[in-house]
């Protein structure tokens, strides 16, 4: 599978993961104030540990720096 095709891919996914995630998080929270007693505490705590996990997520799928992808390519194109 091409680089192009997979960066397609991921970008459908990403994509479709944030409407997925804009339609339902409006009613999470709008549950989480009703079921916490009226208080916006509850909503903010969810948003904060999608911060979070967002944040864990992007550190832990960094991309390579730029010398290393430029050796990595070298190396591979020398082998052939």
């Amino acid at each position: 599978m091409s680089v192009t095709a997979v960066c397609g891919i991921l970008s459908s996914v990403v994509n479709g993961a944030g409407k997925v995630g804009g339609a339902m998080a409006p009613a999470a929270i709008g549950f989480l104030i009703n079921w916490s007693g009226g208080s916006y505490g509850a909503g903010f705590a969810l948003m904060e540990a999608c911060l979070l996990v967002c944040a864990v997520l992007v550190l832990f799928f960094r991309e390579m720096p730029q010398q290393t992808r430029l050796s990595t390519a070298t190396a591979a194109g020398a082998s052939k």
